[in-house]
C-alpha cells in the first residue's frame, strides 16, 4: 500500500468552560486576547492499513513552534513505518 497524504493542524485551546461546565476549548475569547492564555495543541490523521483514518491528538505545548515539532516528528514516524 502506497503512503497517503497526512493532515494535520496546530492550534491554541484552554481549560476554560462556559456557564454550563463545558470545556471552551480553542473557542475561548481569552485566546483571542491573550498571548500567553492556553496551550498549544497538534492533531494529524493518519492511514490505517484498513483504509480508515485514525486522529492522532497531543497537547499542552508551551509555543508553537514546540507542538510543530512534535507533529513534524509524528509524521516522520508514521511514513516510515508504513514504507
Amino acid at each position: 500500500m502506497g503512503q497517503r497524504a497526512q493532515r494535520g493542524r496546530v492550534y491554541r485551546r484552554c481549560g476554560c468552560s462556559d456557564g454550563h461546565g463545558k470545556q471552551l476549548g480553542p473557542w475561548c475569547v481569552r485566546l483571542l486576547q491573550e498571548a500567553d492564555h492556553g496551550r498549544w495543541t497538534y492533531c494529524v490523521d493518519l492511514a490505517r492499513e484498513d483504509g480508515k483514518r485514525r486522529t492522532h491528538r497531543r497537547g499542552g505545548f508551551a509555543s508553537r513552534a514546540e507542538a510543530v515539532r512534535e507533529i513534524t516528528r509524528r509524521r516522520a514516524r508514521t511514513s516510515r513505518s508504513v514504507r
